[in-house]
């Protein structure tokens, strides 16, 4: 018996945790490079005090959370600098040109092959470029991350990058190599490891860089979820161990991007791409968004509604981006799961009950459980086959399209992953609504956003949906907390979400990704 809902327990040691790490921040220069040394066991970068300069000039909270990036450039240790800039050369010149190229001379920032999602990368870097040296990078332009290497490769990699640690601390960044891109004639290139495999199943590929024994890798394994839910109901606790794709090979039939993707670039080789999310099997580097930059998402404040004047139900309006639907495959992904689920309940569904002081499981009625909810398509607008759509078009009815502006009507606000990350999360933070997100992608922010501190996680496997819902809404408590939380995520995502936190958060990054490569 539980004497304390599992939720209310979850959000008291999250928010006592986050507080912790919030104090902790360095103040000075030399906290944060005695901080830097004791994380990662080797000495700053150069120009790390022009880094902190940036970030203190411009009120950056966060001046220590910055481990994603370690944890994503430590393999690339392992490759000899000459290489890693030959597999730049080859991919920029690759006849199909995947990737989009940024590079930066002379403290100025150039770009070629541009997308949509990298063009306004320039704005973002030039503010800094001029402490940067001469680099050449490889964005890329579309959702889905590109680099998964095999486990095996994968460790060998990591243990010469540890070898390689740098012990001694360096000034300046050396005098740029001679085999940088000619930004204006790169050589064509047509041997480049990349394969597009979008529309295949693609689970095999995609969990090469998984351990031998993990559950994902063995032959009928089975999800590792005590690892990360908290059950009877499996409200998740851990969230970064619930979006380790190797512990849950269930995830094929629980979210599209693991059934099949509608597009994926595919490279085996550690190729040095920046991605903005990616699952934890990829190897991309990751990088803030350009659509939250450019606040092309973003909250019109003005239109905005106070908490006591907003709806008591879950809303989501979007449409059927997934994967790549399948005949009998489009019914296993998280979008289509979760509007057949909270749409048309026909079914009791699973919930707790406080009796004589205990929480113990009982159940809700239908009826009862969809006032909860108004979660629905507004269009079918993936990528499929046509006998798909015809099962879809049957199974779905398509609610009109809504004003963007018009989700801040309810007090509970879903996020739900698409062909990739969802692009409305930063707005959804800032509205005066509470968050619920369910996604299985990492992106560049995961160590200053908390789950139950400034959004509400929910599984994949529904088994958690009803009843986080239903306690945030009628519970005396967890209508307090979701008031509380609503406002602490809109004001904390005000302060460390802003453009110069993106700006300092990539700032770091590349100072990272250059020195990882000394010429």
């Amino acid at each position: 018996m539980m004497n304390e809902h599992p939720i209310e327990e979850l959000i008291r040691t999250s928010r006592a945790r986050f507080s912790e790490v919030v104090a902790k921040q360095s103040r000075t220069l030399e906290e944060a490079v005695s901080e830097y040394k004791s994380r990662t066991g080797m000495h700053p970068p150069p120009n790390f005090d022009q880094w902190y300069a940036f970030a203190k000039s411009n009120n950056v909270q966060n001046i220590d959370e910055y481990d994603v990036i370690q944890d994503v450039i430590r393999p690339f240790w392992g490759i000899p600098p000459a290489t890693i800039r030959r597999y730049v050369r080859d991919a920029l010149g690759e006849e199909k040109k995947w990737y989009t190229g940024i590079f930066i001379r002379d403290g100025q920032v150039k770009i070629t092959n541009p997308a949509a999602n990298n063009f306004e990368m320039v704005g973002l870097l030039q503010k800094f470029a001029h402490h940067l040296p001469d680099m050449d990078l490889l964005f890329n332009p579309v959702a889905e991350p590109s680099v998964v290497v095999p486990h095996d490769m994968l460790d060998q990699l990591v243990e010469t990058a540890r070898k390689r640690r740098r012990h001694k601390a360096t000034l300046n960044f050396s005098e740029p190599p001679s085999d940088l891109v000619d930004v204006d004639n790169i050589p064509t290139h047509y041997g480049t490891n990349i394969l597009d495999i979008g529309t295949q199943l693609s689970w095999n590929a995609i969990t090469q860089s998984c351990p031998l024994d993990s559950p994902a890798r063995e032959l009928n394994g089975t999800d590792l979820t005590t690892s990360y839910a908290r059950f009877p109901l499996g409200f998740i606790y851990n969230k970064t161990a619930f979006s380790d794709v190797c512990n849950q090979p269930s995830l094929p039939y629980h979210h599209g991007f693991f059934d099949r993707t509608c597009s994926l670039h595919y490279s085996s080789t550690l190729l040095p791409v920046f991605s903005y999310a990616k699952v934890s099997t990829f190897n991309d580097i990751l990088y803030p968004y350009s659509i939250y930059y450019t606040d092309k998402r973003a909250i019109n404040e003005d239109q905005d509604i106070d908490w006591e004047l907003k709806r008591d139900q879950l809303h989501w309006r979007g449409s059927s981006t997934c994967g790549f639907e399948t005949v009998g495959g489009w019914n296993r992904h998280i979008r289509h799961r979760m509007v057949m689920a909270m749409n048309n309940i026909k079914n009791p569904v699973k919930i707790l009950k406080k009796v004589d002081n205990a929480w113990i499981e009982d159940v809700m009625s239908p009826a009862a459980a969809q006032t909860l909810f108004d979660v629905k398509f507004t269009k079918l607008d993936g990528c499929g086959t046509d006998e798909a759509r015809k099962a879809e078009n049957k199974e779905f009815s398509m609610a009109p399209h809504e004003d963007f502006q018009d989700l801040w009507k309810s007090k509970y606000l879903l996020d739900i992953d698409g062909h990739a990350h969802s692009q409305r999360f930063y707005a959804l933070l800032k509205s005066k609504s509470l968050v619920f997100k369910c996604t299985m992608f990492r992106e560049w922010h995961d160590e200053w956003v908390w789950p139950w501190v400034h959004y509400i996680p929910l599984g994949l496997n529904g088994l958690d949906w009803f009843e986080t819902v239903r306690f945030f809404a009628q519970e005396e408590t967890g209508r307090l907390e979701a008031k509380r939380i609503a406002d602490e995520s809109r004001q904390w995502s005000n302060k460390v979400l802003r453009k110069a936190d993106m700006e300092a958060w990539m700032f770091r990054l590349l100072l990272e990704y250059v020195f990882a490569f000394p010429h």
